[in-house]
């Protein structure tokens, strides 16, 4: 199969992966995504243009935080510590190579937004002074089934090469719920409540970065993070590909 492609579960004969690969070369051709280049869907130098997120903020009040931490006042209503963000989501290419990748399991996409956000844990020495476990939000089993793949897992799988930090997916969905991008945001806390499970003895006392694409609310960053500090985990925070601002 093409590179970066995931595969489709469509059987194991040979000729129909073929047909599957033909398929998705008509309906999505290789180009890149932001100057129409052949053979890639990001080429080098449209990569490199990529906007890093250079300011941090609290993920409760959305207001400027140095370090992307948690102002202490924001603290009683959030459980994780601070989230760091890669790219501003308000920035057309960065939602663009998002739903491509989502949404076209365009898999190579991954690595330009696991690399932004590796640069951003690189520049808080906090994060590189402990061994920290990369843990991605997971996606309940039918909507895996659906997509292919899990952005969050990919992106722990680059990270943990990119940082030389340990990935583990120690959490579970146990229950669907309707996507949390159809919802408001006081809809979304309920609609995410009590859908996860922790496998405890992974993460008791350890520091944990929880990996997603993109953080708007933090209603389902935030109850993971409940979940697993209350299976014995010493720190939650968020690592996302953008941030909404």
């Amino acid at each position: 199969m093409e590179s970066g492609r995931c595969p489709v579960e469509i059987g194991k004969c040979g000729f129909f992966q073929k047909c599957a690969n033909a398929v998705l070369d008509i309906l999505f051709p290789k180009e890149c995504l932001g100057c129409g280049a052949e053979d890639t869907y990001l080429c080098q130098r449209c990569s490199g243009r990529l906007p890093l997120l250079t300011e941090g903020w609290c993920p409760a009040c959305k207001a400027f935080s140095q370090n992307g931490e948690a102002h202490p006042s924001c603290r009683k209503s959030l459980t994780l510590g601070g989230v760091l963000a890669g790219a501003p989501y308000s920035e057309r290419m960065v939602r663009k190579i998002i739903g491509t990748l989502k949404y076209q399991s365009i898999s190579e996409l991954a690595l330009p937004l696991a690399e932004l956000m590796a640069r951003k844990v690189r520049e808080h020495p906090f994060f590189l002074e402990e061994d920290w476990l990369l843990v991605p939000v997971p996606l309940h089993r039918k909507r895996f089934a659906e997509r292919g793949f899990n952005q969050a897992e990919l992106f722990c799988k680059h990270l943990a090469r990119l940082l030389g930090f340990h990935e583990e997916r120690v959490l579970r969905r146990v229950s669907l719920r309707p996507p949390q991008a159809t919802l408001g945001q006081e809809d979304r806390k309920v609609n995410i409540k009590n859908i996860f499970e922790a496998d405890a003895g992974l993460i008791r006392g350890k520091k944990i970065l929880l990996v997603d694409d993109v953080y708007t609310t933090g209603a389902t960053m935030n109850e993971c993070a409940r979940v697993l500090k209350n299976g014995g985990a010493r720190e939650v925070w968020g690592l996302v590909a953008a941030m909404t601002q």
